[in-house]
């Protein structure tokens, strides 16, 4: 079933047919593969969607594959494999067509609420003739849960008591006929996201938020606070990796009362669970502002020009990118920068010029292993068709064992694909 096949692919191992409102005219020819319609992968979409609201509401703690879902369900429409207003309408089907109250929660909300600042979502909620139709269907899918004990939830549950809030005053900003829709409830909870954020925005002044102490309450806020105004929780964040330390004012051994000395806490990674919640959209602007600090003008090499030169700084950004960098993207949101933005095929490529250099040289053994195995996993990564260069009668710029991980990866992809765009 497409359904299963959506749940497992993350997108690139297949072959998607793009509505003919999202195509252009290069694409307007049929290929030749396993070709699913924009039809069938709303069908499945939408059948996976209440399949999670089922199991959600028997109680089966399912929030990790409802992160895994949205990061799919992101790209597809981020792609236009997926048309927004056909969508909308089968899931509404669905649910009022359901023999149960499938809508206990707001996971439906939070999930729409990913993909809201996609740009195809944006034109169609304010300019298509049945914007004011699809806004109804969207709001009809809020479900305020009145039973919330305001003093024992977690973060998952404010997260999700806010959202219609957030989402409902989006889509409010670039739309104003819906203003009679609004109820004073989504009002009062967009109101009180703001005063929160003052009020942590005041209380820490110039220092920036400490993230490690975040308690519950705190942590579901800030989640929602990345989904209404992505610009300042980005910022938090980068102070946070940025920073040098927390200044903190304890009072040492043999001193007076009222007497302190200042020290700086070191900072440390953010942790996963807090990652987890927050919004795809602050994720990649995440990702586009560290890569910027870390990369942009070369500032490494400007700084210091001979510093490549030297194996243990090589080791040290090959290690980052296997151990740290990618399996972040493959647990957070799988590849989201990589993917979304096709920068995984030219890394390759500089991972190749690197074995090439080092391949048969003694005594570079580890970093030779690093590069390879990098340059493996982001050829399973790819599920795409790229060139190998090959002297006229040599050998490929690859390892025996590239060369045997590119023939598997080359099946995979024509078995899903075809071959007919590259025979």
């Amino acid at each position: 079933m497409l359904s299963v096949q959506l749940h497992h692919q993350t997108g690139g191992g297949v072959f998607f047919l793009l509505p003919p409102c999202y195509r252009s005219h290069s694409q307007q020819s049929s290929t030749p593969g396993a070709v699913f319609s924009p039809d069938m992968i709303g069908e499945a979409v939408a059948d996976r969607t209440i399949e999670l609201l089922r199991l959600t509401n028997s109680g089966t703690q399912c929030w990790q594959d409802w992160l895994l879902f949205a990061d799919i369900f992101f790209f597809l429409m981020k792609s236009g494999c997926i048309d927004f207003l056909d969508f909308v309408d089968k899931l509404a089907s669905r649910v009022a067509n359901s023999d149960q109250q499938i809508l206990r929660s707001n996971h439906v909300t939070w999930l729409l609420a990913q993909i809201i600042r996609i740009e195809i979502v944006m034109n169609t909620l304010s300019s298509d003739p049945r914007k004011v139709e699809t806004t109804r269907k969207i709001i009809s899918f809020h479900k305020e849960d009145k039973s919330l004990d305001a003093n024992n939830v977690g973060p998952q549950s404010i997260l999700l008591d806010f959202i219609s809030s957030s989402q409902t005053l989006r889509i409010w900003s670039f739309n104003t006929s819906i203003r009679e829709h609004l109820n004073s409830d989504q009002l009062q909870k967009g109101k009180q996201i703001d005063e929160w954020w003052k009020q942590v925005s005041k209380a820490s002044g110039e220092r920036m938020i400490d993230f490690m102490n975040l308690d519950e309450r705190a942590t579901g806020m800030f989640w929602v606070l990345s989904f209404t105004m992505a610009q300042p929780a980005c910022e938090a964040v980068m102070n946070w990796f940025t920073s040098a330390g927390m200044a903190d004012l304890i009072q040492g051994p043999n001193m007076q009362p009222n007497e302190r000395i200042m020290m700086m806490r070191e900072t440390y990674p953010l942790s996963m669970t807090l990652l987890s919640g927050l919004s795809i959209n602050l994720c990649l602007k995440l990702a586009f502002q560290l890569e910027e600090t870390i990369f942009l003008g070369q500032t490494l090499t400007q700084r210091s020009p001979s510093i490549l030169s030297k194996s243990g700084v090589s080791l040290l950004l090959l290690e980052i990118l296997n151990y740290r960098l990618l399996p972040l993207y493959s647990f957070v949101y799988p590849n989201v920068v990589f993917r979304y933005h096709g920068k995984s095929k030219a890394l390759m490529y500089d991972v190749t010029k690197i074995i090439s250099m080092i391949k048969g040289k003694r005594g570079e053994h580890r970093l030779f292993r690093l590069a390879e195995n990098l340059c493996m996993n982001l050829i399973l990564s790819l599920k795409d068709f790229f060139f190998v260069k090959k002297e006229l009668k040599g050998p490929t710029e690859f390892t025996e064992t590239l060369n045997r991980i590119t023939i598997i990866s080359l099946a995979i992809t024509i078995k899903t694909r075809g071959i007919a765009e590259k025979s």
